[in-house]
């Protein structure tokens, strides 16, 4: 799904999601040993920034944490504060509340291999990138990115 599309829920919030902050001149923290199940844990809009890190461990950046763990690599988006007059979008949520969670697998695992119910999930073919399909689960608000077959990252909500 693009970065400017939102899912519609019954959470409040303001037009979309912030502007995603690209971190391409920085080089993820340090890897990892954390178990799957620890940073599995995190749950968008309710999971704050002191809990991720408690979990991770510190990022300088101050609305995006990006970890290289043994698994792959994890991004993790925060809210800047509940929606204002002064600025558009956003999320209408506390600020340094968890508004989005990347994973990219380092092994990229089949659809199938995640044994996750393609019937459940709405086919999207990614118009501008040719070979990427997504998969989404509104129900649970997850999107699986698939490109040659594989999943390259999830991404919820």
């Amino acid at each position: 799904m693009a970065n400017n599309q939102v899912a519609e829920s019954s959470t409040s919030f303001c037009l979309s999601v912030n502007e995603p902050r690209i971190a391409a001149n920085r080089e993820p923290n340090s890897q990892r040993t954390v178990g799957i199940q620890n940073w599995r844990s995190i749950v968008p809009l309710k999971t704050t920034r002191a809990e991720v890190e408690a979990i991770l461990g510190r990022s300088d950046d101050a609305y995006m944490a990006i970890y290289k763990l043994k698994e792959g690599n994890l991004s993790i988006e925060y809210s800047s504060g509940p929606c204002r007059a002064d600025r558009k979008g956003g999320w209408d949520i506390p600020d340094g509340v968890v508004i989005s969670v990347f994973f990219s697998p380092n092994e990229k695992p089949r659809l199938s291999d995640l044994k996750v119910d393609r019937r459940k999930l709405r086919k999207v073919i990614d118009r501008h990138v040719i070979g990427i399909i997504y998969y989404v689960d509104d129900k649970h608000g997850i999107t699986y990115s698939i490109e040659d077959g594989k999943v390259d990252y999830i991404e919820w909500p």
